[in-house]
């Protein structure tokens, strides 16, 4: 999941205009046995391609964090607690507003938890969770905790390539899925921390999501639509099932 993760992630770099190498050197991958180096032996392929080479190895993640100085840290490998006080700390002394995703769940697997989050950086965090939790407030500000679920991707990506009737689901869809959900969360939501949409707004959200996955899936050829649809919006709202008591 991780490797696909900064898959992702690299290929949106690459659209915003770094080549493929420039976009990996901005990844420091850190595994069960430490950084993925290139001197460790036996790497799998997946992670040979994130190998660094201008690093020795470090089993340590504090150290990681001491020398890379990084701006975000996104957790996915299940370690409870993984992103402790002194790893937090000092992160947060070396970036301004430091971008913080523990997406592991349940959440006794998350690699930090919210209230500790917005404490050690008193307050500087981007935080998102794999795992529910509570407002926090921190100084009289009380901050709602984004959870990074597929729920704001996938009904629209499965709904996207239905519509289509697209012969695969292709990197560039999910891209565009991720775009379309940056593009549905207001700005003013983003300005305070709240990463993604309010979920009363999650239909709207699933439409504006299959919009832009159909449209990635006409513009790479993956499509089978005899006919393109005059009304895209409409034509994907009217799509939509809507539960009704009987």
């Amino acid at each position: 999941a991780a490797i696909g993760v900064a898959d992702t992630i690299r290929s949106l770099m690459e659209l915003g205009g770094m080549t493929e190498q420039e976009a990996r050197d901005c990844f420091y991958l850190v595994d069960s046995k430490g950084l993925i180096t290139a001197d460790r032996a036996s790497l799998p392929p997946l992670k040979a391609a994130y190998a660094r080479t201008d690093l020795r190895s470090m089993t340590d993640l504090l150290e990681v964090v001491t020398t890379v100085r990084p701006t975000a840290l996104i957790g996915l490998a299940a370690v409870p607690n993984a992103f402790n006080k002194d790893v937090v700390t000092a992160m947060a002394a070396a970036t301004p507003r430091p971008i913080i995703f523990a997406l592991s769940n349940p959440t006794s697997k998350s690699e930090l938890g919210a209230q500790e989050a917005y404490q050690w950086t008193k307050g500087k965090v981007v935080y998102a969770a794999g795992s529910p939790y509570a407002p926090v407030k921190y100084k009289g500000v009380t901050h709602t905790i984004p959870q990074g679920n597929n729920l704001y991707i996938f009904p629209g990506l499965g709904l996207g390539a239905y519509l289509s009737q697209a012969t695969e689901v292709s990197q560039g869809m999910v891209i565009a899925a991720a775009q379309a959900l940056v593009s549905a969360t207001p700005a003013e939501s983003l300005a305070k921390g709240d990463l993604y949409p309010p979920l009363n707004t999650m239909r709207e959200v699933a439409a504006k999501v299959a919009q832009g996955v159909m449209r990635q899936a006409h513009e790479e050829g993956l499509d089978r639509m005899e006919t393109w649809p005059e009304d895209l919006p409409a034509y994907v709202k009217g799509h939509m099932w809507t539960p009704s008591r009987l």
